[in-house]
């Protein structure tokens, strides 16, 4: 069993590892496209990073959800972790998209937090990650 955990936990960090290298390397080329040729699809911009933190979260969050899939008992949603956590971490997580699509709030938003360079994204992109597989649980008929 001990020696089971250091497998599972050693292909959480290479993948984990694989992850962030890779979003970063076609983060750099889309950049680099950018520069090239003065044309950027935004929409690649704002998704493909935003696909790459929610697995990074996703992947955080897959010990409790294999813990859960050895338990008996129908699944069940943790509503509350949902709405206080995930779905404004969802919104802050498409500030970007929200601000292409010119949509004022994002606009306003964007301009206060600009010190922070767009870092505080990836964060909320990670934490809905984590909480859309760790708010699922398994639980016994009530």
């Amino acid at each position: 069993m001990r020696k089971n955990l250091w497998f599972r936990y050693l292909f959480i960090i290479i993948f984990l590892s694989i992850l962030i290298f890779l979003k970063e390397y076609i983060v750099r080329k889309i950049q680099l496209d950018y520069y090239r040729n003065f044309e950027m699809n935004f929409l690649h911009y704002i998704f493909i990073p935003l696909i790459f933190n929610v697995l990074i979260g996703i992947l955080l969050g897959m010990d409790h959800f294999m813990n859960e899939i050895k338990k008996e008992g129908s699944w069940h949603i943790n509503l509350p972790k949902i709405e206080l956590l995930g779905i404004p971490s969802l919104l802050f997580s498409l500030t970007f998209l929200f601000g292409y699509m010119g949509l004022t709030f994002a606009n306003r938003l964007l301009s206060q937090t600009s010190s922070l360079e767009g870092n505080y994204i990836a964060v909320f992109q990670i934490i809905f990650g984590f909480t859309c597989i760790t708010c699922l649980y398994k639980g016994n008929k009530m």
